[in-house]
């Protein structure tokens, strides 16, 4: 996901999708790589493939759920986040 960095810093958050991608085919269903997905999705809009990413990252390291409620790559999806206190208020 390190790579990813010049792509998310230049706003081509579909370039860092691609790059990530690459990684997902060596290590499958990695949940960082996964939630990674997930804040590239959140940061373009794509609130349900976020979400959809989201859920599988957790799925495979429920400690994901401490990271993501205060990484801000996150925000747009924040009240629907699986498990969020916002989630719950809302």
């Amino acid at each position: 996901w390190f790579a990813t960095e010049p792509a998310r810093r230049a706003g081509d958050y579909a370039r860092a999708r691609e790059i990530l991608g690459e990684g997902l085919r060596h290590h499958p269903g990695h949940p960082t790589i996964l939630y990674e997905f997930a804040c590239f999705h959140a940061l373009s809009g794509e609130r349900e493939q976020a979400l959809e990413y989201l859920r599988k990252a957790f799925a495979g390291d429920p400690k994901l759920r401490v990271h993501a409620e205060g990484d801000s790559d996150l925000d747009s999806i924040r009240d629907a986040i699986p498990g969020s206190t916002e989630a719950a208020d809302g």
